[in-house]
């Protein structure tokens, strides 16, 4: 019998202002389509790294029926909460907008807009990852699927991007905060508290 996930609702007004301010802007600058989707934040408790060392950050999902008291939500997103207070601002940043990223439209064929249930509500789906890939396949043949090139096409011109910020002040180019030293990672791979996390 699977184990019962335990989690805690993180209220909107007592106690949960500030993760909830980072959700609302993650959506409001940088994923519009999400603008009308009620999600729900919770702490997950006592997550542990799995056999191959990977720690889950976070979880998103849409909310079922076995979800009676955030039946008022169309989608959850759980947080580690033991890991969320070591992380970094751009760390946290980073983590909501992948969980975020989930997190997407559910498309009418026929209208070819947003699909709605019987009583009028939206509809919702989740969407995978652009990339998935083993480390060691990667090393012994290199980018041999096309979303491999154009994910390590999009890298190279963020770092090139992060390399040439302007310095506002005097003209300088500097390497832009929280930028992991070029790797686009701040500490999410190692680090005091963490040490291979996945979200």
């Amino acid at each position: 019998m699977p184990k019962k996930e335990v989690y805690e609702v993180i209220d909107r007004n007592d106690g949960g202002e500030e993760v909830y301010a980072l959700l609302d802007e993650t959506i409001a600058n940088l994923i519009p389509e999400l603008a009308g989707m009620r999600i729900v934040l919770c702490w997950r408790i006592g997550w542990k790294p799995n056999k191959d060392g990977h720690l889950t950050l976070g979880k998103a999902s849409l909310v079922n029926e076995l979800d009676e008291k955030l039946m008022s939500h169309d989608g959850k997103i759980l947080l580690n909460v033991e890991a969320w207070h070591k992380l970094t601002e751009h760390q946290r940043r980073a983590l909501m907008h992948h969980k975020c990223q989930h997190f997407a439209q559910a498309i009418d064929p026929k209208t070819e807009e947003q699909a709605q249930d019987e009583s009028g509500r939206c509809l919702w789906r989740l969407k995978g990852h652009d990339l998935e890939e083993h480390n060691e396949t990667y090393r012994l043949f290199g980018p041999w699927r096309a979303n491999i090139e154009t994910f390590l096409n999009e890298r190279e011109e963020t770092q090139l991007s992060l390399l040439t910020t302007e310095d506002a002040d005097d003209g300088r180019k500097q390497r832009a905060p929280g930028d992991g030293r070029g790797t686009g990672d701040d500490t999410t791979r190692g680090g005091a508290a963490i040490s291979q996390p996945t979200a």
